[in-house]
């Protein structure tokens, strides 16, 4: 089912998943601030509702808002990195509500974590600013299967019954999931590779520390 932007918007603020496309592969995803949980979301994916989900947000203040004990080193990275195709993670801060982290617990912490991204697209930014809320959001594939880059690709199975963002294509030929970094520990740690390398972290921290 497609649905222009303003009926997007209405059915993230009733607290229901949306379909739509970003700038790495195509989302599903609920408004944080409307949605009960993430029940919708598993539902459609088929997928165990202990996998984690990171939070789509607007701007890098983010990591302040929503995380605690934010290294020096992931605002580093968020000012280097975003908006594009990186998930920092980082301790959960008592405002974030849900345990609904982005990655596994730290080594040896029982402290919750949480994913964050600033995407590089003007789509899913204003979907962010229009609805008042980070958008909790993971691809939208039946679990196990391919992540579609676009909306041309979505899989019809999984996408029926879902209300679908009809919007140009955000994503590059060939896009993939972001690159996700664990930052709650003294050095970054890739969790999951992406276009952004171990050593493309290096060289945006070495020039950093450079300029500091």
């Amino acid at each position: 089912m497609n649905v222009d932007f303003k009926r997007a918007c209405s059915i993230l603020r009733e607290g229901h998943a949306l379909v739509f496309p970003t700038d790495t592969v195509v989302g599903i995803g609920v408004a944080v601030a409307h949605a009960s949980g993430l029940d919708e979301v598993f539902a459609a994916k088929r997928r165990p509702a202990d996998k984690p989900v990171a939070w789509l947000v607007g701007s890098a203040d983010a990591l302040d808002e929503w995380g605690r004990l934010v290294p020096g080193y992931a605002r580093q990275l968020a000012e280097a990195l975003w908006p594009g195709a990186v998930t920092l993670v980082v301790t959960a801060g008592p405002g974030a509500g849900w345990d609904w982290g982005a990655a596994e617990r730290a080594p040896g912490s029982r402290l919750p974590t949480i994913g964050l991204r600033m995407p590089a697209s003007q789509l899913v930014c204003g979907l962010i600013e229009a609805v008042g809320s980070p958008l909790a959001a993971t691809s939208a594939n039946l679990s196990g299967r391919p992540a579609p880059p676009t909306l041309a690709e979505l899989d019809p199975e999984f996408a029926c019954g879902l209300p679908v963002l009809d919007a140009p294509a955000c994503s590059q030929p060939g896009s993939v999931a972001s690159t996700v970094i664990d930052c709650t520990g003294s050095a970054p740690r890739v969790l999951r590779a992406g276009t952004i390398s171990a050593s493309d972290i290096e060289e945006v921290l070495a020039h950093a520390n450079q300029h500091c």
